[in-house]
């Protein structure tokens, strides 16, 4: 069930990027601030996983599972990529 965990959050890398090109996209100050927010509540629930050692939307308890652990440390930086990216692509 942990594999699920990381592949589901890998993927869902994509279409983030996809959405957060289409908010950059637009002149509304409050779009981008909408693109900010969302990488951020994802690092959010990343973050959750890593400090209390639960998935909650899997019930997966990760606390005797180290790779898990470090692995949701590890993808909540990674969901601030996409915005990076989009971002550098819109300014260009």
């Amino acid at each position: 069930m942990g594999f699920l965990y990381i592949l589901l959050s890998l993927i869902i890398l994509r279409p983030t990027y996809v959405f957060i090109k289409k908010l950059l996209i637009s002149d509304n100050i409050y779009y981008h601030l909408y693109a900010i927010i969302l990488p951020l509540s994802l690092s959010a629930f990343h973050l959750y996983v890593f400090h209390f050692d639960f998935i909650p939307l899997l019930n997966i308890d990760t606390t005797n599972d180290d790779f898990l652990h470090y692995a949701s440390f590890v993808l909540a930086y990674s969901c601030c990529i996409p915005y990076i990216i989009a971002r550098r692509k819109h300014n260009t």
